[in-house]
């Protein structure tokens, strides 16, 4: 009987800090979510998906003379329901951008990003 205790603690203490590690990194795998879709538009150089990634004409190109980026979350998410938003600045540059995902998934954490704009 105290094996099968053991056990049920083990198998409980493994869930709660599996869900804990994943509310903890929810914005971390956002933002490598983000990076990573982007990267994958522009290493494939499709201005296709390109253009409907971006939101508005400047960011297009911004992206599109890139080639690679490094994306950098400035708060934590600023969407509700299954939307993120997230306020970003792209290859350290001194404008802002907002990303904004949909979240399929929040345990495991599962995003597709839907839209970047530039802010004015």
């Amino acid at each position: 009987m105290k094996r099968i205790a053991y056990i049920a603690s083990a198998i409980i203490i493994v869930t709660m800090t599996y869900v804990g590690w994943e509310i903890m990194t929810f914005d971390e795998h956002a933002q490598s979510v983000a990076q990573n879709d982007i990267n994958k538009q522009l290493r494939r150089q499709n201005d296709r998906n390109l253009k409907r990634l971006s939101g508005d004409t400047y960011t297009y190109h911004f992206l599109k003379h890139a080639r690679k980026v490094t994306v950098h979350f400035t708060t934590d998410n600023q969407g509700g329901g299954n939307i993120a938003y997230y306020p970003a600045k792209i290859n350290h540059s001194r404008t802002y951008f907002g990303v904004r995902l949909k979240i399929k998934s929040i345990i495991p954490s599962h995003f597709s990003v839907l839209k970047i704009r530039h802010f004015k």
